[in-house]
């Protein structure tokens, strides 16, 4: 269960294309979807960055504890995991090991994901650990539900 953002389709579908051995695809989403997340909570922050250099992104955001290290970890193993070519299909495409790699880009999209829309649920509410829910005046909160 994430927030009911537009990234939460991907990454659904990120999980339902790897589980059908789209795995180069499953690779693709995935930095997608931690990209779009990353962007996201940035914004939700009222972080103004001059440029698109995310590495330092999260760097900024781990060492202003916005961010867990361990979090920080799993978006750069994300955008290290051959991102250029692969979105670009530069050749060296060929050489990526697409179903392992993006294995481990779901695991840390997992991370990444219960980090920043993890919950408590005292009393049978959800109570969201983070600023990343939109909380409607009724108290109720949009999420997009995967099974």
């Amino acid at each position: 269960m994430i927030g009911a953002y537009h990234f939460a389709q991907a990454s659904a579908e990120c999980i339902e294309i790897y589980r059908d051995g789209y795995f180069l695809s499953a690779l693709m989403v995935s930095h997608a979807v931690a990209e779009g997340i990353l962007k996201f909570v940035i914004e939700r922050n009222g972080i103004v960055r001059g440029d698109d250099d995310i590495p330092t992104a999260i760097a900024d955001l781990v060492a202003r504890g916005i961010m867990s290290q361990g979090c920080g970890e799993a978006f750069l193993r994300i955008y290290g995991s051959f991102r250029n070519h692969v979105h670009h299909m530069n050749p060296e495409v060929a050489k990526v090991n697409s179903k392992d790699l993006a294995k481990r880009n779901l695991e840390d999209l997992a991370t990444i994901e219960r980090e920043i829309f993890g919950v408590t649920t005292p009393d049978g509410k959800l109570m969201p650990n983070h600023k990343y829910w939109d909380i409607n005046p009724d108290g109720t909160v949009p999420v997009y539900f995967r099974l």
